[in-house]
């Protein structure tokens, strides 16, 4: 069994890239994202989305769980689910947007408490 990742997802991507021989521009292009997008992951700038994560592990031929720490997948998996909340809440009528934001507000509130 493979050991799990313990740098961060940037640190690892990168780790993993060099040792496959493979350019970030290659590997963008592999992943189809920009290359800027991989060298700001690497760099540690840029946390990637679920579906950037996915793209390039998939171009790596690595599964995510051996690139991302439990930190790094959290903050990945957060990240996807505001994505989706936030593609969702644009499909609501303007009152019911409304109403949901008072909701999740009030149950913040009684989470500070």
């Amino acid at each position: 069994m493979r050991k799990r990742a313990r740098g961060t997802f940037g640190t690892n991507l990168k780790l993993l890239r060099e040792r496959q021989g493979i350019s970030q521009a290659a590997l963008a292009e592999r992943a189809a994202i920009p290359h800027h997008t991989v060298s700001r992951i690497e760099r540690q700038r840029k946390v990637p989305s679920l579906d950037e994560a996915l793209a390039l592990c998939a171009a790596l031929g690595a599964r995510i769980e051996h690139l991302a720490p439990a930190e790094a997948r959290l903050a990945v998996e957060h990240q996807w689910a505001l994505d989706e909340l936030l593609s969702l809440a644009r499909k609501l009528p303007t009152e019911e947007l409304r109403k949901v934001v008072e909701q999740v507000g009030a149950m913040l509130l009684r989470r500070k408490r």
